[in-house]
C-alpha cells in the first residue's frame, strides 16, 4: 500500500518538513553480538537444563514424604496380604526415611542453585573465552 506524501499545498506549509524540524529523534542500535558453535551452545543450554531441574527436584520427594509420614501417623495398620500389622508400620518408617533423605537431598542441591540458571548467565557463559573482534 502506498503511501501519499504530503506536498506543498496552496496554505504554504510543508508537513514533512515541519514534522523534521520540531522532532527529536533518538537512536539506541548499538548491539552485541555473539558468535558460537552449535555444540558449545548445546553444551551450555544442557548445563542450564541441569540447573533447572535441580531447582525443582525436591518438588516429588516432598510429596512422597508427606504422603507416606500422614499415613504412618494417620493409619492403624492391620495384617493384609500375609503381612503383619507391625511388619506394615515398619516398611512405612523405612520408606518415611528413605524419602526424607532423599528430600534432603534435593533440597541441598536446589539451595546450592538458588542464585544459577537466569539467562544473562547462560550468556556470559557464551562469551566466555571468546575472542573480541572489535578493532
Amino acid at each position: 500500500m502506498a503511501m501519499n506524501r504530503p506536498t506543498n499545498n496552496n496554505s504554504g506549509l510543508n508537513l514533512n518538513q515541519a514534522v523534521i524540524d520540531t522532532s527529536v529523534i533518538h537512536t539506541n542500535v548499538g548491539q552485541e553480538i555473539v558468535v558460537t558453535t552449535e555444540d558449545k551452545l548445546e553444551l551450555c543450554l544442557r548445563d542450564h537444563q541441569h540447573i533447572l531441574k535441580a531447582k525443582n527436584d525436591w518438588i516429588t520427594p516432598l510429596g512422597l514424604f508427606i504422603a507416606v509420614l500422614t499415613s504412618l501417623v494417620a493409619a492403624d495398620f492391620k495384617e493384609f496380604l500375609s503381612i503383619s500389622a507391625d511388619l506394615w508400620n515398619a516398611i512405612f518408617i523405612i520408606c518415611s526415611v528413605i524419602f526424607g533423605f532423599w528430600l534432603l537431598k534435593a533440597l541441598i542441591k536446589a539451595f546450592q542453585y538458588r542464585t544459577s540458571g537466569d539467562t544473562k548467565e547462560i550468556i556470559q557463559k557464551l562469551k566466555n573465552n571468546s575472542q573480541n573482534l572489535n578493532p
